[in-house]
């Protein structure tokens, strides 16, 4: 019966994923709305709740069916295990913050062994899952793990008063349900089951007093435990690594700097070793820190955990790009999958990207050097035209920069009285702070912004005036016309007078 339970849920599951796709979407839009009444959001939110428990239960009828069918392979690779559960934990921690659980964590030895991250990620989820579903409210759950042996040792404990000693047996059977525990445990436990079995591992489930249950999962963590075709293949990850960073030291000539702020310091720690041969890295512990060191270093990117002490994700990416200094700096926030309001928040405070946890360090390689390209792209736009266009800007307030930046250019550059200094008083900040960000925004020095203002200037005057080669240098703030002359053919390669010749 569970055998043809499951070839018919798993033949209509993919039909299903559309339909719900089209609940949902429509759903989000109504939600979005500020004139909703309270009744009309309860109402939708249930709607949306029960469609993403569908989906949910869609994609594990699918994967269990992949297992079914022989089509699931091992990928196991090395790596560092603590920093995935770590991820986990604090990925969860929001989740079970909402009925005020705490997770303890103990994780020891696992930053060096074998392992498929995607049947980890999925085995922890369910059971982190679970135990956060049934715990009461204001108690903690357990979570620990080990290496003993070269095993990994799993052990998650959680307080419930849904499940007693006679149906653990039934736990793990698929749609398994009883009256007390209404919900059902549906497939879930079902496919840590297997995903455990097809990694050569076990699962037990037990009572250790009155109103506790513990889950615990042994798997193997040595390469020797798996054949050479459940190796992932090293040299393609390996290619893609060489590859985005091929592709980042083109964009990095000279070191980008990142920010780094998160407050798990082996997560930060983690973090920096990914990107710390191609970038100067900064660290702050909290969003406070972060924000201090973001206006004072004015760095290239910073990637942010949402959930910190003293100033969170969110608050810090609104605290960037709120201050013209900083508004111009992108912002990946580090997420937990339940964390979706808090993404809305963020997209609205002018988030670049998110990534959730737990990541791949190659994704999120390649998603700041995407970010920082595009960065790149923009201050090459600034570098080749005269106008300064704010409709490139990312957010409100460094569109108003730029447009101050505009005004300030058109009523001075050329008043050969404007330098460096008489430009950071018209802009109203200081000169370490002006170079910072136009450097940031354009490439270049302020001097050379100044210089290169003036020639795209005197560009413009050469085609369509009459003047001589000295009054269009005067015109456009330069002191002598040997100097506009060299600085001219510095950048076009050529005089002005032969700049007039080609044209």
């Amino acid at each position: 019966l569970d055998e043809f339970k499951t070839k018919l849920y798993t033949n209509i599951s993919h039909e299903f994923r559309t339909p719900l796709t089209l609940i949902s979407g429509p759903i989000d839009n109504q939600l979005a709305k500020t004139d909703l009444s309270k009744t009309d959001k309860k109402e939708l939110s249930l709607v949306k709740q029960n469609a993403d428990r569908l989906l949910h239960l869609v994609n594990q009828m699918l994967d269990l069916s992949m297992i079914d069918s022989g089509q699931t392979k091992l990928r196991v690779s090395r790596g560092d295990l603590s920093i995935l559960f770590k991820q986990l934990v604090s990925a969860f921690q929001y989740q079970a913050n909402q009925k005020n659980i705490t997770i303890k964590h103990q994780i020891f030895d696992l930053k060096d062994v074998w392992f498929d991250a995607d049947v980890i990620e999925k085995v922890s989820s369910n059971l982190l899952s679970n135990a956060i579903k049934y715990a009461p409210k204001n108690s903690e759950i357990i979570f620990d793990a080990l290496n003993l042996d070269g095993m990994l040792v799993l052990s998650i404990i959680n307080s419930s008063k849904l499940v007693g000693k006679e149906d653990l047996s039934k736990l793990f059977q698929r749609f398994y349900q009883d009256n007390e525990l209404s919900d059902g445990v549906g497939v879930g436990l079902a496919l840590v089951r297997d995903l455990v079995t097809l990694s050569k591992g076990t699962i037990i489930a037990n009572n250790i007093d009155a109103n506790r249950i513990q889950f615990n999962v042994s798997l193997p963590i040595n390469k020797d435990a798996f054949t050479a075709e459940e190796i992932y293949d090293r040299l393609k990850v390996e290619n893609l690594s060489l590859e985005t960073d091929e592709l980042i030291s083109e964009v990095n000539t000279n070191k980008s700097s990142l920010l780094i702020v998160e407050d798990e310091t082996d997560i930060r720690a983690f973090i920096v070793s990914i990107f710390s041969d191609n970038y100067d890295i900064l660290e702050a512990e909290n969003g406070k820190i972060g924000l201090e060191k973001a206006q004072e270093n004015l760095p290239d990117l910073i990637i942010s955990d949402i959930m910190m002490p003293e100033l969170d994700g969110i608050e810090l990416c609104h605290g960037i790009k709120t201050n013209e200094l900083t508004s111009h700096i992108p912002v990946i926030l580090l997420t937990a999958k339940v964390g979706e309001h808090h993404e809305i928040e963020g997209l609205k405070t002018g988030a670049d990207a998110y990534v959730t946890k737990p990541f791949s360090s190659e994704k999120l390689k390649i998603r700041v050097e995407k970010l920082i390209e595009n960065r790149i792209k923009l201050q090459k736009h600034f570098s080749n035209t005269l106008t300064i266009n704010p409709e490139l800007a990312i957010t409100s307030t460094e569109t108003e920069f730029l447009k101050k930046l505009q005004l300030v250019l058109d009523t001075h550059i050329s008043n050969s009285e404007f330098t460096s200094e008489t430009f950071c008083k018209y802009m109203q900040i200081s000169r370490t702070q002006l170079h910072r960000k136009l450097k940031a925004i354009t490439g270049m020095t302020t001097s050379e912004f100044i210089r290169s203002q003036r020639l795209k200037l005197a560009v413009q005057l050469l085609k369509s005036s009459d003047a001589t080669m000295a009054e269009i240098a005067y015109q456009v703030g330069f002191n002598s016309p040997s100097y506009f002359n060299k600085c001219f053919k510095e950048v076009y390669n050529c005089t002005p007078a032969e700049y007039i010749l080609k044209t």
